[in-house]
């Protein structure tokens, strides 16, 4: 095992931490009003508090490291809520089948981006990646006939609606039973 394996795979201290202790980390590096030592000084000094054993405390380069981590974390947070936001903004006044759809050409796209990346780099994709996305493309198909199916019952719903609201209001202006029906068949496209 090589050195850069064995170091990937170790779970640093600060994810040993309790999660008391790594939760007031974390807000402090949210805060970003202090710099890095005087929250490293915070954070062992709770470390002591917990009586938690000297090796424990976390040093400044495991600071800087998840620090970096940290924050890149909170820029792609923030970048999923803006998008959550335009998403709102955009589909907020049309049919949920319509996002629905949307999303689904979303992770459509993104399968693409990752099989075209594959190809240029001219390496196959892992058996793991491959049933990873070949699981993805079959849940989306299902979604996306799902969302179909769900339209279509939306606009026979609505087109019931219609066709019932049309045949009563016949029938108050004086139409007979068989002519508001037949208006009625008509909305809904059947043979009277």
């Amino acid at each position: 095992m090589t050195e850069t394996a064995h170091t990937k795979n170790r779970i640093s201290k600060i994810d040993q931490l309790p999660d008391d202790i790594k939760t007031q980390l974390n807000i402090l590096l949210r805060e970003g009003k202090m710099p890095q030592t005087e929250i490293r000084e915070q954070i062992n000094a709770l470390i002591d508090e917990f009586d938690l054993p000297e090796d424990q405390k976390i040093s400044r380069n495991g600071l800087s490291r998840y620090s970096q981590s940290f924050h890149k974390g909170m820029a792609r947070y923030q970048q999923a809520q803006q998008l959550t936001q335009q998403w709102v903004r955009q589909f907020g006044e049309t049919p949920q089948t319509d996002i629905a759809r949307s999303l689904i050409e979303i992770g459509k796209s993104q399968i693409f981006d990752i099989q075209m990346k594959a190809l240029e780099e001219n390496e196959p994709l892992d058996p793991k990646t491959l049933s990873v996305l070949s699981l993805a493309i079959k849940r989306l198909q299902e979604a996306q006939s799902g969302s179909v199916k769900l339209e279509k019952e939306i606009r026979k719903q609505a087109m019931e609606e219609a066709a019932s609201t049309a045949e009563k209001t016949a029938k108050t202006l004086g139409l007979t039973k068989e002519g508001a029906t037949t208006i009625r068949n008509q909305i809904l496209g059947l043979s009277s």
